[in-house]
């Protein structure tokens, strides 16, 4: 999987058909945007996998399952989705 997860290091995770601009505008204006299809489909089947072979979900809350850096949460999409979105 680590030789899986370098291959993200450069890739945008992020579907490039959407309106990304008027989702910025959207969002200064509301202060709130709903994005369907937020992830290309291979970043989607990417974090899928993760999710499914990580160890790091283990933060429990009543309805919930949480991972966190501390936890080893750190795939490149994760970074690469912080990075295309500022």
């Amino acid at each position: 999987p680590a030789d899986r997860e370098r291959l993200w290091e450069a890739k945008d995770p992020l579907r490039l058909e959407n309106p990304w601009h008027w989702c910025a505008e959207e969002f200064r204006a509301k202060g709130l945007v709903v994005i369907d299809h937020f992830f290309s489909l291979e970043g989607l089947a990417e974090l899928w996998t993760y999710a499914l072979e990580a160890p790091c979900f283990r933060s429990l809350r009543p309805g919930y399952l949480g991972a966190f850096p501390a936890d080893g949460c750190v795939h490149p999409i994760i970074r690469r989705v912080a990075e295309s979105l500022e």
